[in-house]
């Protein structure tokens, strides 16, 4: 099935300040979601200087990150432990609630995204995997290498097992080419640029830009936000805030106390 491009959403500058360049892709006001994901942030820093490296909660969601570049260490409130390099891919299935924290040893860039579970899902079991860049399978086509992280593309599978089907992959350009990639035709999906240009149905996409691409499945819930939380309905969130402040998260380096 062809695509072409509804709009292009241009990410919020949230901080540009000389050491870091944060953009977010959503949610915006024009639009909350894309399919399940509701949630890209794109950030670049030099220094040590960390996002997301102080202990936070999260509840109703999956998180997925991917390092293009740097160093970090991963902890949570599961006891789950890891570091992280470049290339790597972290999941954290966030469910009925978990604290986790992202400490930089060095600059980064990366990119971090959100999918909102199901409800008779949106208070499940944390859970918490994490990817080494070499076992991540690789698509090599026409100048294009093409990691996937979850979701089948051509026909290749990504690893991690999302309980929100979509597709997540990553597509570096070695030079100028062009390419088409077959992909499930029921995820409504978008393309985001993260270094330099491309181009898809004659529509030129920038770094920070999200295309959204035509057809697709809306998700068929509700979502409600609250900072970290995501739920959906509005006592899902109430339920989520009261949990972690009574430390039925469990805690992470004092917090909540």
């Amino acid at each position: 099935m062809h695509r072409t491009v509804e709009s292009i959403i241009k990410g919020q500058k949230v901080i540009d300040d000389g050491d870091m360049t944060l953009f977010r892709a959503l949610p915006q006001i024009e639009r909350r979601s894309l399919g399940p994901f509701v949630f890209l942030d794109h950030y670049k820093h030099d220094s040590k200087r960390g996002i997301g490296d102080q202990p936070h909660p999260h509840a109703g969601i999956e998180v997925y990150t991917y390092l293009i570049k740097g160093k970090m260490e991963h902890s949570d409130s599961r006891g789950f432990k890891d570091v992280l390099e470049q290339g790597d891919s972290q999941w954290i299935r966030a469910g009925s609630g978990i604290l986790h924290a992202e400490k930089p040893f060095e600059g980064r860039h990366g990119l971090q995204l959100w999918t909102a579970l199901p409800p008779e899902k949106s208070e499940i079991e944390p859970a918490y995997k994490s990817f080494k860049s070499n076992v991540i399978p690789v698509i090599e086509k026409d100048g294009a290498t093409i990691q996937v992280l979850t979701g089948t593309v051509d026909g290749v599978r990504g690893l991690i097992e999302s309980e929100t089907p979509t597709v997540l992959s990553c597509i570096n350009f070695s030079r100028s080419t062009s390419i088409e990639i077959e992909v499930n035709e029921s995820f409504e999906l978008g393309l985001y640029g993260v270094l330099g240009s491309f181009t898809v149905d004659n529509k030129t996409i920038q770094t920070g830009e999200l295309a959204v691409l035509s057809s697709g499945d809306k998700i068929t819930w509700k979502i409600f936000f609250s900072g970290p939380f995501v739920a959906t309905s509005k006592e899902g969130l109430s339920k989520a805030e009261k949990n972690f402040v009574a430390g039925n998260m469990g805690t992470l380096d004092g917090v909540p106390f």
